[in-house]
């Protein structure tokens, strides 16, 4: 058995981090945990909001990379293909 020294005080760190890492909204949390305003609760947990913001940027980047570039600059290549001189010249 593992024995370590928990306080309320981490109990309740611990309650919040899991609540918004399942998404509860600031204004819930903030009135669950009895804080006057909910910049407190912002400022609190403010680790904890950067760090998902950056897991978020991380999968939205892996995804944009997984698109193909020909989707994306397909057309800006068809358009500059149909401006160039030599097909102009063939019409």
């Amino acid at each position: 058995m593992i024995e370590a020294d928990v306080n309320t005080h981490m109990l309740r760190h611990t309650f919040a981090t899991r609540c918004i890492a399942a998404h509860m909204d600031i204004v819930t949390l903030s009135r669950i945990l009895c804080y006057k305003d909910i910049q407190t609760t912002l400022n609190t947990y403010a680790s904890i909001f950067n760090k998902m913001k950056q897991d978020k940027m991380a999968k939205a980047q892996e995804y944009l990379n997984t698109l193909d570039s020909n989707l994306i600059y397909g057309k800006e290549k068809e358009n500059k293909k149909c401006l160039s001189t030599s097909n102009i010249d063939k019409h």
